[in-house]
Formats: C-alpha cells, structure tokens, sequence
C-alpha cells in the first residue's frame, strides 16, 4: 500500500463541521436530529393553530414549546459556532498546520493528539461531505479535510478496507 500524506492547516469552519460530525454519530441528540426537526416543525404548526382558532388563554403551553425547541436551534447552529471560534482563537496548537500520514503501519500525526496509532487501535472513522475524523482509542480524533488531498476517495477507500465500514 502507498501512503497517504496530507498536510492540514484547519480553519474555525473545519472544527465546528468536525464537533458537528463527532456530535451526530455519538451523541443521542445528533442521532435523532431529524426527529428533533420534525418535532419542532409540528411545534410551531400547533403553535400558529392555537393562535388563530384557540382563546388568547390557551396560547400559553405552545408558545412556550416553541421557545424550547427555538433554544435547541440557537444552541445548535449559533453557540457551537461561537464556542469552536473561542476554542480556535485561544488554542495555539489547534492553529499550527500538522501533517496525517497513513501507511501500512497505521496513521501517524505532527499534531498533538496520540501521536500514531496502529490499525488495531483505530476502532472507527467517519466521513462528512468535506472531512475525514479518525478516531483514537481514547475517543479523541483526528480531522483530515478533504479540500488538501488531491483524491479525496483514497483516503476513505484504505480506512474502509483496513478499520472496516464508516460509523
């Protein structure tokens, strides 16, 4: 096998996609983030139906659904956002560019996570639409953007056949 040497200088974006990946394929929330969606949808459907048909009196209960299932969505699209922002700006070694090398071995890296892992210790990977995450044992992982190799397929194509299929 030839390997596969990526140099990555990530940007805010490549880490909040990176948390927002990680989040959907662990977390229970991101797992059921289209129920979530559909949830909040029929919310302020019942919410625009009381409005118009019901007494001022019962408008109470769903609007304040509706600003529940609201605050799920500032959190998840704008906090995260400001958070991974904070995260990038105040953490030097986030910025530093590092260099991802996958080899028979298994994958190396510059950066400051586990510096090498064998195929045996990588127990699962993801791909986003723009973003590779392998991940440590110790369920820290390593983000690879697509945009820096010059055949994105390459890389999913020897993780598959090595740790087996994407998470």
């Amino acid at each position: 096998m030839d390997s596969i040497t990526v140099t990555v200088q990530l940007t805010p974006e490549d880490i909040a996609q990176a948390r927002r990946l990680n989040r959907s394929r662990t977390t229970w929330v991101g797992r059921h983030a289209s129920a979530l969606w559909v949830t909040l949808l029929v919310v302020h459907f019942l919410a625009i139906y009381s409005v118009i048909f019901l007494p001022a009196d019962v408008w109470v209960g769903p609007f304040f659904l509706v600003f529940l299932m609201n605050g799920y969505v500032v959190v998840d699209r704008i906090w995260l956002w400001i958070r991974t922002r904070r995260a990038f700006k105040h953490d030097p070694n986030i910025q530093r560019p590092y260099t991802v090398e996958v080899s028979d071995f298994g994958v190396r890296t510059s950066a400051y996570a586990p510096p090498s892992q064998r195929w045996e210790d990588v127990k699962r990977w993801t791909q986003g639409e723009l973003l590779y995450l392998i991940y440590a044992p110790d369920g820290t992982y390593h983000v690879v953007p697509k945009r820096f190799m010059p055949d994105a397929t390459a890389l999913g194509e020897v993780l598959r056949e090595r740790v087996g299929p994407a998470v």
